[in-house]
């Protein structure tokens, strides 16, 4: 059944028509559902125990990044390049000519020798000293690849 109202609009001053229905409400009995209680009981049981697994899984994950973050570090301080002595005081020719008046040397003995002082150099570095000491008449290549100081 419906009804329709004529209400006076106080505030616009206008007449709204309003239409609603009678509704009868009659109390029907619930449905039956069946009880689903003991199914969200496994389900929390089993849900709970993928739980358990997972933090035990993590927890031993964690476990072994603690194990490798430590072998990490100690082959990090085994291989790490060790400090330089600083700046040496000579000029790298001067501790060429040293190294050439105690013996025959190699570019490559030369360069090792050099880096292990303190040095920044490479073989392009030892390579220019040498020409430059051989230039100047103060080294000689004794042999194929071996230099020393002239006497």
């Amino acid at each position: 059944m419906v009804h329709t109202l004529v209400v006076w609009g106080l505030l616009f001053g206008s007449e709204c028509t309003i239409s609603y229905t009678m509704l009868n409400l009659v109390k029907t009995p619930p449905a039956s559902f069946r009880d689903i209680r003991p199914d969200l009981r496994e389900r929390l049981r089993s849900t709970s125990a993928e739980l358990d697994q997972l933090r035990a899984i993590t927890e031993n994950l964690e476990k072994t990044i603690q194990v490798l973050e430590q072998m990490l570090a100690e082959e990090e301080r085994r291989f790490a390049p060790e400090a330089k002595k600083g700046s040496p005081e000579e000029p790298l020719p001067e501790f060429v000519m040293q190294s050439l008046r105690s013996g025959l040397r190699s570019k490559d003995d030369l360069r090792w020798m050099a880096e292990q002082a303190g040095y920044d150099v490479d073989g392009r570095n030892i390579h220019a000293t040498l020409v430059n000491l051989i230039k100047s008449g103060r080294a000689v290549e004794i042999s194929e690849g071996q230099y020393g100081a002239r006497t």
